[in-house]
């Protein structure tokens, strides 16, 4: 009895000591008695068995997914260090169907806003049985069989439907498109009032014009719309047209005038050599102190109380050489009071700017000696504005050193006289020795990005 009571006592005690997972031991070596007895060792599978039965309240068959009890998903799921988003309040039957395969071989979770495509999606892009693909059309006219003729103007191809196209139209000369002119498509809804080609999308015709020529090569490329996307050019307009009164580019190559970009107020020109290497394409070059270039006085060429000049210049020499000051710019009255002007000094070669408003005050503004150096371009931007004082800028570094008279007031003095660029007139011996380019005013101030904007580009800006 006593030995029965110790054996139950012992069962006890096992059941308590493995009621969870419990380990085997078998021994150091074989058969060397060290091990768990048989019975026992029965006794601990069978308590691991019960163990795991009790934990287990999820049951799937993986060809036929059916989930028991219940299944708690967290919101935001990470596979392989990318994040999947959240599927708590989805059911699990939804989300197998969602599986997408990545290549038709990996499936990947996709949510209901976003999908995945697959390899043959790729290859599919266009939707409709093709793959991303160019379609050209290429032929001869006269020449092809079944293309048009001399004088024709339309093609219409199946192909064409819904697509986007690229026209190239040369000489017969050229094999490809690569040497022939892109023709842009005629998108003001009018007929026959520009070149170019107009398409009908929805037929798939083509009116092209000019009427193609004989023996013409013609190029038609057709591309899915999905692989475009129209852009807007940004800015669409510079601001540095905003405000501008007057510009001159000085890149005619023969005569005597200078055509104002605005479309007025242009230029003529006595004694200059045009067609000069400029800073934007060609200048006109003062090889004569006599030389210079003037424009009729207009109202609209008046800055009033806000002004800004720009202008390039190259000089061959220096006025500490001539012994004359050098006249970039004048506007004044028969009274021989200016409204302003610009002129490099002689001997000390600096820069002066000079402004009388209506009342008969005088303000100036000089850069310090020795400003300028020859065979260099410059940008002189000449700026005034009402409360401050005139500025001097060369490529866009506000060079001004001395000031007098203070901070502008009132308005500019109302010229009388013509404006001049290159030289003063006054007595005919005072030209630019060198070389003037893209000179335009504005009767407003500009800001710092549109100074940086005209160290780069000259008009339209």
């Amino acid at each position: 009895m006593k030995k029965l009571l110790i054996l139950l006592l012992f069962f006890v005690c096992s059941l308590l000591t493995y009621s969870q997972i419990q380990t085997i031991n078998v021994g150091t070596v074989a058969n060397d008695g060290t091990g768990d007895p048989l019975r026992q060792a029965f006794i601990k599978v069978n308590n691991n068995f019960s163990y795991h039965s009790g934990l287990i309240v999820l049951k799937a068959n993986l060809a036929s997914p059916t989930f028991t009890g219940t299944v708690i998903l967290p919101a935001t799921t990470i596979i392989a260090g990318n994040t999947v988003p959240g599927i708590v309040g989805d059911t699990i039957t939804d989300r197998m169907d969602k599986a997408i395969p990545l290549n038709d071989i990996a499936p990947l979770w996709v949510d209901t806003l976003t999908y995945i495509a697959t390899k043959s999606d790729l290859l599919n892009i266009e939707g409709g049985g093709g793959t991303a693909k160019i379609y050209k059309l290429q032929f001869r006219t006269d020449t092809t069989a079944g293309a048009p003729n001399t004088g024709d103007s339309i093609l219409v191809h199946n192909n064409f439907i819904g697509k986007h196209l690229e026209v190239y139209r040369g000489p017969a000369a050229h094999a490809t498109e690569s040497g022939a002119n892109l023709q842009l498509q005629n998108t003001t809804g009018v007929p026959n009032v520009a070149d170019g080609f107009r398409f009908n999308s929805t037929t798939g015709e083509i009116i092209f014009r000019p009427v193609f020529a004989t023996n013409e090569m013609v190029v038609v490329e057709s591309t899915n719309t999905i692989t475009w996307e129209d852009l807007s050019i940004e800015g669409e307009e510079s601001s540095l047209l905003t405000g501008l009164i007057a510009g001159w580019q000085f890149d005619e190559t023969s005569g005597t005038n200078f055509s104002n970009v605005l479309g007025s107020n242009n230029a003529t020109t006595y004694g200059t050599v045009l067609n000069q290497p400029g800073k934007f394409g060609v200048s006109f070059r003062n090889n004569h102190r006599s030389d210079y270039t003037v424009v009729a006085n207009h109202s609209s060429l008046w800055p009033e109380d806000e002004l800004t000049i720009s202008m390039w210049f190259k000089l061959d020499s220096l006025p500490s050489v001539t012994g004359r000051n050098m006249f970039l710019i004048r506007h004044y009255d028969n009274d021989h009071v200016w409204s302003y002007e610009a002129f490099i000094k002689t001997s000390e070669n600096y820069i002066t700017w000079y402004i009388w408003n209506e009342a008969g005050a005088s303000f100036q503004t000089e850069t310090d000696e020795d400003a300028i150096v020859i065979n260099t371009w410059y940008n002189l931007i000449l700026e005034l504005d009402v409360g401050a004082e005139p500025k001097i800028y060369l490529n866009n570094v506000d060079v001004s050193y001395y000031n007098d008279g203070g901070n502008f007031t009132g308005t500019v003095n109302v010229p009388s006289d013509p404006l001049y660029i290159g030289n003063a007139n006054y007595d005919g011996t005072s030209a630019t020795m060198g070389y003037i380019d893209a000179t335009f005013i504005w009767h407003r101030i500009l800001t710092s990005g549109e100074k940086i904007t005209l160290q780069t580009k000259t008009h339209p800006f």
